[in-house]
């Protein structure tokens, strides 16, 4: 969103293919395996609390995607619990904040991917269990941190593998 916003061109996307194309004609695509992440979720975890933590100049835009993209049957935004989406300029801290209040689930207990090192290390200080997805959560990513979880806080899940550790 945030490389959208300084040229101004977003909403309204139309989808084209897996695609959603703004009204400049760029693509947004959902990066690595989130369809398949988030349809397991749905499937194999019904009780988890899933929600997101996403800085944005620009929530509208990234509201309406969540609304447009599809996974299987659904609308993405559908797989997440409302008490738990913090889509907002603030920052991440700010975001676990809100949820551990809005749900009451202790950061202990959260579990949190991201493709920005500089966000993972501030929320991991938190106690959350946190993995670093580059280019977007993948399924390795996605068993790996599983695996890991609870990890010790200051730990970030995945950076040793681009040579990013603590």
């Amino acid at each position: 969103m945030y490389m959208m916003s300084w040229r101004g061109a977003g909403a309204p996307f139309v989808p084209k293919g897996d695609a959603m194309v703004s009204q400049a004609g760029e693509a947004v695509t959902l990066l690595g395996d989130v369809r398949a992440v988030v349809a397991e979720l749905r499937a194999d975890w019904p009780d988890a609390v899933v929600g997101i933590s996403s800085r944005t100049d620009e929530p509208a835009w990234a509201r309406e995607l969540l609304e447009k993209f599809r996974v299987e049957d659904f609308a993405l935004g559908d797989a997440f619990d409302a008490r738990a989406v913090q889509i907002s300029k603030d920052s991440k801290v700010a975001h676990f904040e809100r949820i551990a209040a809005a749900t009451s689930i202790p950061f202990e207990d959260m579990l949190f991917f991201d493709n920005e090192l500089g966000n993972l290390r501030a929320v991991t200080m938190l106690g959350v269990t946190c993995a670093y997805c580059p280019e977007g959560v993948d399924d390795a990513i996605w068993r790996e941190a599983l695996a890991a979880f609870p990890a010790p806080a200051g730990d970030v899940v995945g950076a040793d593998a681009y040579g990013l550790g603590r």
